[in-house]
């Protein structure tokens, strides 16, 4: 199991998938190694909020490197509903027509995703949710 701060370089021991040679030497990041299937321990916790600013625009969540991925919740004061989705696309209706994930004022939800910046939120201006994940 690796631990990585940053930037290292690594020795890979043993039989890794993607076709990555036991005993090569290659500068590496948590991402890199990630994307190997290998285990890196030590990711840093990624926290954060985002605020709909114009009910029916959909706005994505800021940037974010996930390994374990991200948890969402939308604040309890919230007017309404949000929605969650994976484009710009993204649309508040809730009537079975929508193309999102309702998210109810107050509830969470979690998402196995690479990157927050994968996920757009929309709903009623003012409304907002925040996120955390590894």
């Amino acid at each position: 199991m690796a631990t990585l701060s940053g930037n290292e370089t690594l020795q890979v021991q043993g039989i890794l998938p993607n076709g990555v040679p036991s005993g090569e030497t290659f500068l590496a990041t948590t991402q890199a190694i990630a994307n190997l299937g290998g285990g890196v321990t030590g990711a840093i916790m990624a926290t954060g909020q985002a605020i709909i600013a114009v009910t029916g625009t959909a706005v994505q969540l800021a940037s974010n490197v996930l390994i374990n991925g991200v948890i969402i919740t939308a604040h309890g004061t919230n007017a309404a509903s949000v929605t969650l989705g994976p484009s710009a696309a993204l649309t508040n209706t809730l009537s079975g027509s929508g193309n999102g994930q309702e998210l109810q004022a107050g509830a969470s939800t979690s998402f196995a995703v690479p990157n927050t910046n994968n996920i757009w939120i929309n709903g009623t201006a003012g409304d907002w949710v925040s996120f955390g994940g590894s």
